[in-house]
């Protein structure tokens, strides 16, 4: 499969495999400083540790930036991304020995400014218990300075019961990492790379570890991507095609059945 990206600093999050009636659990990260101009993958920075009451399946889970006043701020684009994961626990490993760029992230759940929030489909949902310590991280970005100020990272589980059971979900990430374009630009030495003017097409090329069905798939990206796709290699077949859309509060999920 191939997955191509339009701008730097993307990744792909693969979960595979409705909730039951639950909660939801609201926890808040901050507050962090912006002043003058902070861009995509380089403003201020917070982590957090959390603990959940009761263990329970997360079905959805979304990202709020909120001013010092209470007032929602992510429609501005001020929220660069954010991660939910097993604190201290590993959980992103190589699929295969040597392939950092393809990871296994059990997990794991990534947000950002083109899509704050994440719904799986009805019956599905990732585990997390009451013994365990989970980590968020969260980062801001004002890429013109023009809204300097303190903010707050508002984070918000439903969680359905244990019992009965969901089917637990699994996610694979596919980072887009010092590769060579067939253009012949280079990625550069992380996940973040500065695109000339003109349109672009970047790739990643993966294979599957196990025969699984995707159930929903998120990306990350910046300023001037307009489209990701999941593409079958052989044959070219475009199984999944989502456009970006930046700076909203509320994404609309990318569901994908193969």
């Amino acid at each position: 499969m191939i997955v191509r990206a339009c701008h730097g600093a993307a990744f792909l999050a693969l979960l595979l495999a409705g909730a039951a009636r639950g909660e939801t659990v609201v926890r808040e990260l901050g507050p962090m400083t912006l002043s003058g101009v902070a861009g995509a993958m380089d403003g201020p920075e917070s982590r957090a540790e959390l603990r959940f009451e009761r263990p329970g399946y997360i079905t959805a889970h979304s990202v709020d930036i909120v001013d010092a006043a209470g007032r929602s701020r992510s429609s501005e684009g001020l929220h660069c991304h954010s991660i939910f994961y097993r604190s201290g626990a590993g959980d992103s490993v190589p699929v295969r020995p040597g392939e950092p760029s393809f990871r296994s992230e059990p997990v794991r759940l990534g947000t950002s400014d083109n899509q704050a929030e994440i719904r799986f489909p009805e019956g599905f949902g990732v585990f997390v218990d009451s013994a365990t310590a989970y980590g968020v991280s969260g980062m801001l970005s004002d890429p013109d300075g023009s809204r300097s100020g303190e903010y707050r990272v508002r984070y918000r589980f439903e969680l359905a019961p244990a019992e009965p059971p969901l089917k637990p979900l699994r996610g694979l990430l596919v980072k887009m990492m010092q590769a060579k374009m067939e253009d012949g630009k280079e990625c550069g030495h992380s996940i973040t790379w500065h695109v000339p003017a003109g349109r672009h097409v970047y790739e990643k090329s993966f294979v599957m570890p196990v025969t699984a069905r995707v159930h929903y798939m998120s990306s990350h990206v910046h300023s001037h991507a307009r489209e990701v796709e999941l593409v079958e290699a052989k044959g070219g077949r475009v199984l999944h095609r989502a456009p970006i859309r930046l700076a909203l509060s509320a994404g609309a999920p990318l569901a994908l059945e193969l």
